[in-house]
């Protein structure tokens, strides 16, 4: 009979006690779980606290630019030569070279550093009456190129665009517009690159204000391509310009700075 009792004793309480198992132990995962989630959200502040203060940046280009003159110039030229017989054109082809260098040695070149290219000659065919070519040749055009280089760019500019003389003279000429080339970029870019990078952080400076915050510690920095453009030029583009028609340039180098706020 006792046996029977605690039996029933048993039976009767072990759901009971199955509850307040279920109980504590949903207690403790609730405890768990709001420590757990407190602590997360501790840290989640602090990183986004953390995050907020190093992207505390400024981000600013730096411009620097230096007036500059061509220092090389060259100056391509040519002249046609028609005619029935090959060995009669050639000859007046050659008269005409020494037409081109008295023109130089007159307008203050030394004719002696005239290059002559390799001339081309053109045949052209008599047509029969349907207007196809033949076999027969009409005439010869014989090309003759020419170039010259100079570091008196004023000389050649003044060279390029006399040439009517030579028009006047009877040749059939075609004048190329002159190059103009700075030939000393390497011997600057440093030094402007530092005043580019002076001018970043006085942009900064600028942008920030007295507004409590001031202008830290470079972050990271980056190098823009080199502008080599006319004086009266402005543009500057990504992938950078070298002007060759002017004399009188501009060169212009660009960064982009970095810089921590605190």
């Amino acid at each position: 009979m006792a046996n029977g009792l605690v039996n029933g004793f048993t039976n009767y309480y072990n759901p009971l006690m199955i509850d307040i198992a279920k109980g504590k132990g949903l207690f403790w995962l609730g405890s768990t779980l709001a420590i757990g989630l407190i602590f997360s959200t501790s840290i989640a502040g602090n990183v986004v606290r953390d995050i907020k203060v190093r992207d505390r940046t400024i981000s600013v280009k730096g411009y620097a630019t230096k007036p500059i003159q061509a220092d090389m110039a060259s100056w391509f030229g040519e002249f046609k030569v028609r005619g029935v017989n090959l060995v009669d054109t050639s000859k007046i082809v050659e008269k005409n070279k020494a037409r081109v260098r008295d023109y130089l040695d007159k307008g203050g070149f030394d004719a002696t550093g005239t290059n002559f290219l390799a001339p081309s000659v053109a045949i052209l065919y008599k047509q029969d009456e349907e207007g196809r070519n033949t076999h027969a040749i009409e005439s010869y055009i014989v090309e003759q190129s020419f170039y010259i280089q100079s570091r008196d760019v004023k000389l050649v500019k003044n060279l390029s665009t006399n040439v009517g003389v030579l028009l006047e003279d009877g040749l059939e000429f075609t004048s190329r517009s002159p190059v103009f080339k700075f030939t000393k970029l390497e011997d600057w870019k440093l030094i402007l690159l530092k005043l580019a990078r002076q001018n970043a952080k006085q942009r900064a400076d600028i942008l920030v204000g007295e507004g409590g915050v001031n202008v830290g510690d470079v972050r990271s920095a980056s190098q823009g391509v080199f502008q080599i453009t006319r004086w009266d030029d402005t543009k500057v583009t990504s992938y950078g310009t070298n002007d060759t028609t002017a004399i009188d340039k501009n060169i212009c180098a660009v960064v982009t700075m970095e810089y921590e706020l605190r």
